[in-house]
């Protein structure tokens, strides 16, 4: 990528991958909330839940359909090691994105199922729940063993 820009060719390209980035602001968003414990039913959460799937599928499924439409209509006009790299880029991405997406839903959607479900079961019990826990990236918490 840094390539084409300093030969500025195939910015669009460029331009179109880096729309993904857009969606990393309202997912590092969705982290500093967590780390600061804000509340999941405050306003503040649900509208970054909501700009938060809506970025992701506008611009990280969205940037994936349109570097394959793109390259599938200009193939011709580029270079085979381009089209290679761009082709297994879009190929990983297209892999990645759909896990992520559904860590996010299960994590920020389901979420008030799995915490009914985890009540049921020895994770509620008072011994245990009395430990330390840490919170993870997928917005879990995991219970600290002295």
């Amino acid at each position: 990528m840094i390539w084409n820009i300093v030969e500025v060719l195939r910015l669009g390209y460029s331009i179109v991958a880096l729309w993904a980035e857009i969606n990393s602001v309202f997912l590092h968003s969705r982290k500093l909330l967590q780390i600061y414990k804000m509340k999941t039913s405050s306003k503040l959460y649900i509208t970054n839940t909501i700009l938060n799937f809506a970025t992701f599928i506008l611009f990280r499924f969205g940037s994936c359909i349109y570097l394959a439409h793109g390259l599938y209509k200009d193939h011709p006009r580029l270079s085979l090691p381009f089209c290679i790299f761009v082709g297994a880029m879009i190929f990983v991405m297209s892999g990645i994105n759909p896990i992520l997406f559904w860590r996010l839903f299960k994590s920020d959607v389901l979420r008030h199922r799995t915490r009914a479900n985890q009540q049921d079961t020895h994770f509620g019990s008072p011994e245990i729940s009395k430990q330390p826990h840490q919170i993870h990236s997928n917005g879990h918490t995991k219970r600290k063993h002295h």
